[in-house]
């Protein structure tokens, strides 16, 4: 395998998050579990794997906007490049 790692940027409803109740936001926690079980599924882009963890996270109605940039550490065949990656956003609709 190879080393990845996951910056995700969530934008939740402000009416969803005026107060202190977890039922009224998005749970970071849930956003950690969909990036770990997207990343054990064997896909070929990773544009795929951002798709999906940008999908199922904004099929909760209080996120309003999703960003998340998906990198591959020390690529083979790219023996000086420490990194690549790619970045999309998403607008719940």
């Amino acid at each position: 395998g190879h080393w990845f790692s996951i910056d995700l940027e969530i934008e939740v409803s402000e009416n969803k998050s005026l107060n202190d109740d977890l039922q009224n936001t998005f749970n970071y926690e849930i956003a950690y579990r969909i990036c770990v079980d997207e990343m054990k599924r064997t896909q070929k882009l990773l544009e795929t794997v951002a798709q999906n963890i940008l999908t199922k996270i904004l099929s909760s109605d209080a996120v309003m906007s999703a960003t998340i940039k998906l990198f591959k550490h020390s690529p083979h065949k790219m023996p000086d490049v420490k990194k690549v990656g790619i970045s999309i956003s998403k607008t719940n609709e």
